[in-house]
């Protein structure tokens, strides 16, 4: 009745023993899967960038650019993101043929629409959603409605957040405006930002030739847009300030570290994770926020004694100062491990593919990447982790208890 199976039950231990010795060796001598090709073109005056996969899904971004002087945390992307979902959640109900997935996302710089496709279904009547979605007329009625609760959420996330968040961070991107536009100036950021000045796409197929026609048509159907206001990204020298709470001693650290296009990145990204890593055994709250021009590295912690920026720091130091080469070179190895790891799942490596797409980085930048950590030494990590944990670069209020 049933097939015979292709294997005995002791061929498949042998194959399973013979993969498993596969791996350690292929580990042990350095040899690493090979990156995926990335391409590029234009469609119009939006980039695209590609990836052949051999998943029977597709996944496609739409990533619009915010201006300068707005986060993704603020008011005019949350109305956004709030209207863009429940109309592609209209546009979709009714129709025949419906994306794997959706998911609308706020970054700190921008909003990205990610859809997820079946590659048997025809993308025509997707697009064809999506700009019904994106072109909805919001009224002010409902525009008004929706800004008096996402106000109120604002607030409730900012009695929330650990203390002085909100101060460290106008401090970081001082260029930020206060973000309470009225009707008119909101309806005139929505229609900026959902053009094909703000877009770019990021496409992960095995039927991307056959899915460029349909991106085409939705970046024509756009409205073409302009650049927004040019806001420089403004650094401001390291501001301090010491506060009285009716809690324990709290400290709050924030500085700036490279960005993803500049040169170092990868080796001050292995630095920070270290660090992070370090910080996390002393009980030390982390975050790091990786962007284009500049990243960002938050440090936080409460105590009951005193907390000064100097001994945080020194604490972390003098615990990552017990690290020998060894140490050091089995980070950097993890850090390569879990890059290649990231890329054998098709959502995470499409991820990859959007930063890249994003910020409009070179095609060759993963191999960039894993270059610059391979030829990186334990005495140069070293030198990287000492420049982050210099005090005078930080941003940084001080909480101590009311006498």
């Amino acid at each position: 009745m049933f097939d015979k199976p292709l294997f005995s039950q002791r061929q498949l231990k042998i194959i399973m023993v013979v993969t498993a010795v596969a791996i350690v060796l292929l580990s042990a001598t350095g040899q690493r899967p090979s990156l995926p090709e990335i391409e590029s073109r234009q469609l119009g005056s939006a980039p695209l960038y590609w990836m052949d996969d051999n998943s029977e899904e597709s996944l496609v971004s739409f990533s619009f650019t915010l201006p300068g002087n707005r986060s993704g945390n603020g008011l005019s992307l949350r109305l956004a993101q709030q209207f863009l979902l429940q109309d592609l959640e209209a546009a979709f109900q009714d129709s025949t043929t419906q994306p794997l997935g959706v998911n609308v996302k706020a970054h700190h710089n921008r909003l990205q629409i990610q859809l997820k496709l079946d590659n048997d279904e025809p993308l025509d009547p997707i697009v064809t959603q999506l700009l019904e979605a994106l072109n909805t007329p919001v009224s002010s009625k409902r525009w008004s409605e929706a800004k008096q609760k996402q106000q109120a959420q604002i607030y409730l996330d900012h009695q929330s957040e650990k203390p002085g968040w909100y101060q460290l961070r106008s401090w970081m991107h001082p260029q930020q405006a206060t973000d309470n536009p009225d009707y008119s100036q909101w309806l005139e950021f929505q229609r900026n930002l959902f053009s094909r000045h703000q877009l770019r796409i990021a496409l992960t197929s095995s039927e991307s030739e056959a899915l460029m026609k349909p991106l085409q048509i939705f970046v024509e159907r756009l409205p073409e847009g302009k650049s927004w206001p040019d806001y420089p990204e403004a650094m401001l020298s390291p501001q301090h300030q010491q506060l009285t709470t009716l809690d324990g001693h709290q400290l709050l650290l924030g500085r700036h570290s490279l960005g993803r296009s500049q040169s170092g990145f990868a080796a001050q990204m292995l630095a920070v994770r270290t660090i992070q890593q370090s910080a996390r055994e002393l009980g030390i709250y982390s975050q790091w926020q990786p962007s284009g021009q500049h990243s960002e590295l938050i440090l936080y912690a409460s105590s009951t004694s005193l907390l000064t920026p100097q001994r945080l720091l020194q604490a972390i130091d003098k615990s990552l100062k017990n690290l020998d080469e060894k140490a050091l070179e089995d980070a950097q190895e993890k850090m390569l491990d879990q890059f290649y790891q990231r890329l054998e799942s098709p959502q995470t490596r499409h991820e990859q593919l959007e930063a890249i797409a994003f910020y409009q980085l070179p095609l060759n930048y993963q191999q960039q990447f894993v270059d610059e950590l391979e030829q990186l030494s334990p005495s140069q990590l070293s030198t990287q982790i000492g420049d982050l944990l210099d005090g005078q670069q930080y941003h940084w209020i001080q909480f101590v208890p009311a006498s």
